[in-house]
């Protein structure tokens, strides 16, 4: 599908939730719009499937609201993205004898049952109006092939759901039913994905890191072992996955008698023949306690008792007869097995009590046995590590905090046995239940409590965990009386168990707290200066951002040149502009509606510009808004432009400013990056040459580049497809014991930058390599001079051009770039280390106080560089480079602002799971790049302009000093000029035989000899002569009487002047 889903394979994503009030049903759309835009393509539809709470009345006041808000939003989206794409079913209530109150039918299973009736319009109209307090399917007229389920929490993400219908699609997959049609013999009717575990989980808790794992992405790992499918051929569903609609409607319609099923899932993947598709992952939550979990644990194991019936050989339907159980003996196994892990830790509970009471060997053993079972993952991990080792990370440092590898093997182990009486209890006290309201009662089969609801109930506090516990306790003093009166020779053994049992609470409470989110270590006087340094550098702009200048920010402005202003700006320019408005009224240096006013004068001459399909090009005059040679769309630029809308786009949103909103909605939309995209590469190209009409054949493939924030905003417009994320290079090197994703340049810039608008999650690829980049680049500069500030990255630096301007070039960390160079100039910027505040604001805040002590705090806040080589200010403002300075203080001081206005488009929320890439913990380094090479800091040795002439030649040499204004032509002989812009300062005329310029002359007292100080105008032979010309200087050296006359000029940088020494 790799060009749309056709109509023939029409499919209907759906996710049944219970709805307890309007906001609810706004979330639920939310996710449902986001998984729309990950996954946006023909003939795919979504449902919010709304399942009614259980109560003692058939309505309640709230259902209502449910109804209006759930109609309202659907009508919205629909709306909003021109197409019927969108629907909402919300469930009537039934008395249930059994429940004792009024629910929906059946709950999730009743509820897809009569949804797929009502998707193959098989429902009358009483029927609807008796299932359903509202509906949108019936208007909505469309045949539907496959049906996709999800959880509340279940993220369908990058073009997955187009993946499983594929699988579902195939030939070789497409169910076969059985001649009675109540179960499918061949083929698979419904396919379940690899589940995997959101990275943010993975920060929730010390529990969570244990139990679920490292989560996130992982494009390394295409398939994953399934022992049901890869050995028996068939899988097992867990609720979440793509079922044929027509398929499941024959089959299970009437399958099962009412009032008893509550974990169905097993059941209808057996019945249905279930697959695993174990290269499609979708991404799942996890509890980050443990009691929620524990209680999570009892519902399913009271489902699994529920349907232990289907063991047997006959089996009741929904009419209550019995038929014949069409499951094979692998699916009864499954059901089986369900029981036999039930029972697990209630039999080595027993093992225990019998070892201290009648057992006849020493107790000794019998735990040992017990121990053996709960450390066998020891074992195998040990194997595993053994067999399998790589030599390249065994000294890897990770930089966060993370239970791993044997550590947490270890841990799971010793609490698996600490909460082994809880465990016990746990899972007796819900069998007891189960076959007690299968068997006697009757009641309560469906009693159900969500996940959602549970968070609320269960406190996650060391109260809670002591009053829970009490299994334990009962345990630990029966453990305890036992050996007394059994085996007192025993005691030291039945002592210590008894302690790890009863500190378990103590122990689960610790894992289960909750990770504490990064917090702002500087004070409060430190914060008011962090403030004053964004009050200052947004001054650059409230001065420049004018109306003589079409409200476009200057690129630069440079103290030490006649005109400080440039007069051109850039995307990136304008793009900064933006954001240094937004990020002025956040911090309460203006109103909002100067704000809005700056704001919107700015768009409207962003409209008035030329552009290329949309895109800008790479330079414009201020003042005439006439675009500069040459003319070069550069995608980088441009990127960064589109990275600002959609900041003013979600900033425009918040304070519903409509003109605004409707600019940068109509400016994002017409920006077309497919046209800068190499689809033989898959990567972009780095622009467009409007003189050539060609795209340039250099491409952006680096991951750790400012190119990755066009990637990700251009496959989020859908300018770029998915795999273009991962065909950037994502090389690891490493320095220190830490790794990261290499650059090209070794710039903080390349890795920083994005960081201004992009989240970034911990234990992710990206974070990762933040730390390793901030890490290095402090590192390296110790390694240069430990006095020095950090901070490398392009800037400009103590050399002009031609022009008069400062030069500009890209300078790097060796340990960060793959790129090589023979030397390494050191030239740090302010603005490099300021995007790294949010990474550690302590020495961020140190790092620009040490710029400061060097005079690098001006009008406009910090100057653009430092100039390790000439120990020189180099003393200009770029305005990107201010923007870059203040976007991150303000994101720092206002809780990462201006990433939540980037992410706030439902697009760029869709493909947020790219920035979610895990880290390898167990990966392989480059070695070319990360072992093999050696850096030490040298002092460049910079390539000498310098001539020298000794002695005279026939013809004249010549050499110009000039600062742009002020010139001074000279031969050498002596003989030139010297003039300020057209005027002349000494006589000269272009007459050979006349020699001008300035002279002094020399008498010696003695022998009454006169010369001058050069060889011109007296023209006497001097005993020696020599002349220097470089690019900064001219000097003449002359010897007469045995008298050494030097003469240096010079031209100054920052003065209109000439300077002329005489020794």
């Amino acid at each position: 599908f790799e060009d749309g889903l056709t109509k023939e394979h029409a499919t209907m994503v759906v996710i049944p939730t219970i709805l307890s009030g309007k906001r609810k049903v706004l979330q639920m759309f939310e996710k449902l719009e986001v998984y729309y835009l990950s996954n946006k393509t023909d003939n795919l539809y979504f449902t919010l499937l709304g399942d009614c709470t259980s109560e003692d009345v058939k309505e309640v006041d709230f259902d209502n609201e449910v109804v209006e808000a759930g109609l309202s939003k659907v009508n919205e989206l629909n709306e909003k993205y021109g197409k019927n794409i969108f629907n909402f079913v919300y469930r009537n209530r039934f008395y249930s004898e059994s429940e004792g109150s009024y629910l929906g039918f059946e709950r999730k299973r009743g509820a897809l049952l009569h949804f797929n009736q009502l998707l193959l319009d098989k429902l009358s109209k009483e029927e609807k109006k008796a299932y359903f307090n509202c509906e949108t399917i019936t208007s909505f007229n469309k045949k539907i092939k496959y049906v996709i389920t999800l959880d509340t929490d279940t993220r369908l993400v990058l073009n997955s759901a187009l993946k499983l219908i594929g699988a579902m699609a195939h030939p070789m997959n497409r169910p076969i039913l059985s001649k009675d049609k109540t179960h499918v013999v061949s083929g698979f009717g419904i396919m379940q994905p690899r589940i995997g575990i959101d990275i943010e989980v993975t920060s929730k808790s010390k529990y969570s890191q244990l139990f679920a794992g490292l989560g996130g992405l992982d494009v390394y790992i295409t398939a994953s072992f399934d022992l049901y499918q890869d050995v028996f051929g068939e899988g097992s569903f867990v609720g979440k996955g793509i079922y044929d609609l027509e398929v499941f409607d024959t089959v299970l319609s009437n399958a099962f008698p009412d009032n008893l099923i509550l974990s169905h899932d097993l059941l209808e993947g057996n019945y249905l023949r279930c697959g695993f598709i174990n290269d499609v992952e979708l991404f799942d939550d996890y509890p980050s306690n443990y009691l929620n979990d524990a209680l999570r644990h009892h519902r399913w194991n009271r489902g699994d008792w529920q349907i232990s019936g289907w063991l047997k050989r006959r089996v009741k339907n929904k009419e209550e007869k019995r038929v014949k159980n069409p499951l094979n003996l692998l699916a009864k196994w499954k059901v089986f097995d369900n029981l036999r892990r039930s029972m697990v830790n209630p039999f080595l509970l027993l093992i225990i009590f019998y070892a201290f009471t009648i057992g006849s060997a020493n107790a000794f053993y019998y735990v040992s046995l017990v121990l053996l079972v709960i450390i066998i993952p020891i074992i195998f991990y040990v194997i595993s590590m053994i067999l399998y080792r790589n030599k390249y990370d065994i000294f890897l440092k990770y930089y966060l905090n993370l239970i791993k590898g044997i550590i947490a093997v270890i841990n799971k182990s010793l609490i698996s046995f600490a909460i082994l009486p809880y465990e016990a209890y746990l899972y007796i006290d819900s069998t007891i239940k189960a076959l007690y309201r299968m068997f006697i009662s009757r009641k309560n089969l469906l009693n159900w409590v969500t996940a959602e609801e549970l968070e609320k109930v269960v406190q996650n506090n060391l109260k809670t965990y002591l009053r829970s516990f009490r299994p334990n306790y009962i345990a630990s003093i029966l453990l305890i009386a036992c050996s007394l009166v059994f085996k007192p020779h025993d005691m030291w053994i039945a002592s210590i168990i008894s302690l790890i049992w009863i500190t378990a609470p103590l122990l689960m409470c610790f894992y289960s707290r909750r990770l504490e989110e990064d917090t702002k270590e500087l004070n409060e006087k430190e914060k008011e200066d962090i403030l004053d340094m964004a009050a200052k550098t947004w001054k650059y702009f409230d001065d420049l951002l004018t109306e003589d200048k079409n409200y476009l920010i200057p690129d630069n402005y440079q103290l030490n040149r006649e005109e400080k202003l440039d007069h051109k700006t850039s995307p990136t320019n304008i793009g900064y502009s933006l954001l240094s408005v937004i990020s002025a009224y956040e911090l309460g240096f203006i109103t909002l509606n100067k704000a809005l006013r700056m704001l919107n004068n700015i768009m409207k001459t962003i409209a008035k510009l030329e552009k290329w399909h949309g895109l800008l090009y790479n330079w414009y005059n201020i003042y005439t808004l006439k675009k500069m040679t040459p003319h070069f769309v550069s995608t980088v630029d441009t990127g960064n432009l589109i990275a600002n809308f959609y900041v003013v786009k979600g900033f425009a949103l918040k304070h519903n400013n409509q003109d605004l909103l409707y600019h940068a909605t109509m400016l994002i939309e017409n920006m077309d990056f497919t046209k800068l995209y190499n689809k033989d590469l898959d990567v972009f190209s780095i622009g467009y040459n409007d003189s050539e009409q060609a795209l340039l054949p250099y491409n952006y493939n680096n991951f750790a580049s400012e190119a990755r924030l066009t990637s990700f905003i251009a496959i989020a417009k859908g300018d770029a497809p998915y795999k273009h994320w991962f065909c950037l290079n994502k090389s690891l090197t490493k320095y220190k014991q830490f790794k990261g994703v290499v650059s090209w340049n070794g710039t903080a810039f390349e890795y920083f930058m994005p960081l201004i608008y992009m989240k970034t999650y911990k234990h992710t690829l990206l974070d990762e390599s933040y730390y390793y980049a901030y890490f290095t680049q402090r590192e390296f500069i110790k390694e240069v001079d430990p006095n020095l500030p950090w901070g490398i990255s392009e800037s400009s630096y103590n050399e002009l051009d031609d022009s008069q301007n400062y030069k500009y070039a890209s300078f790097g960390v060796p340990y960060l770039k793959s790129q090589d160079n023979l030397s390494y100039p050191i030239v740090v910027s302010p603005y490099s280390s300021a995007m790294a505040i949010s990474i550690d604001d302590e020495e961020v805040y140190d790092n620009l106080v040490k710029f400061k002590k060097l005079n690098m705090y001006g009008e406009y806040g910090f100057y653009d560089a430092y100039d390790y080589e000439e120990k020189a200010v180099v003393k200009n403002y770029y305005a990107h480079h201010q923007g870059m300075i203040l976007a991150s203080l303000t994101n720092y001081l206002k809780d990462n602002i201006i990433q939540d206005y980037f992410h706030s488009d439902k697009k760029i929320a869709s493909v947020e799971t790219l920035l979610k890439e895990k880290v390898q913990i167990r990966t392989y380094i480059d070695l070319k790049i990360a072992k093999y090479k050696k850096y030490q800091y040298i002092k460049e040795d910079k390539a000498s302009d310098q001539r020298e002439i000794n002695g005279l030649n026939d013809i004249p040499e010549m050499e110009i000093l000039s600062n742009g204004l002020y010139t001074i032509i000279l031969d050498d002989r002596g003989v030139g000029f010297s003039k300020y812009k057209n005027l002349q300062i000494n006589r000269y005329r272009k007459v050979g035989n006349e020699e001008y310029g300035i002279f002094f002359y020399i008498r010696n007292l003695k022998t009454n000899n006169l010369w001058s100080n050069t060889y011109a105008p007296l023209n006497v032979k001097p005993e020696n002569y020599k002349v220097v010309f470089a690019s900064d200087r001219i000097k003449y050296i002359r010897e007469d009487d045995g008298i050494m006359t030097s003469t240096e000029i010079t031209v100054p940088k920052d003065h209109n002047a000439e300077i002329r020494r005489l020794v």
